[in-house]
């Protein structure tokens, strides 16, 4: 089910839940077909490649896997908190706030 993406590649975000819960990270892409993220130096996991044309030697390299949405909170520029993206309204558009500084997030 594809909802309302609260985050565009490039926001600085951090993981909710699990083990890597204080580690920090950009957005690199979404995929809003599931609703996940890949979020760069986060949630790596190691994948075996056969060798082929592009790896002759094969070999076992990292790789970025996706995160849910859900486990994923915006990093705020200004005060350095996790916190959630509250939508503002105007004439000219929509605008991205800290709902804990009230600042504009970088759009």
């Amino acid at each position: 089910m594809v909802g309302h993406m609260h985050f565009k590649v490039g926001d600085t975000v951090t993981i909710r839940t699990g083990k890597d819960r204080t580690k920090v990270g950009k957005v690199e892409r979404i995929i809003k077909a599931t609703n996940r993220a890949i979020v760069g130096g986060l949630n790596v996991a190691k994948v075996h490649l056969k060798p082929g044309r592009s790896h002759p030697q094969g070999g076992i390299i990292d790789k970025a896997a996706s995160l849910h949405v859900s486990n994923l909170m915006i990093v705020c520029p200004r005060c350095s908190r996790p916190t959630r993206a509250k939508i503002k309204t105007h004439t000219n558009g929509r605008t991205r706030i800290c709902s804990k500084c009230k600042e504009a997030l970088n759009d």
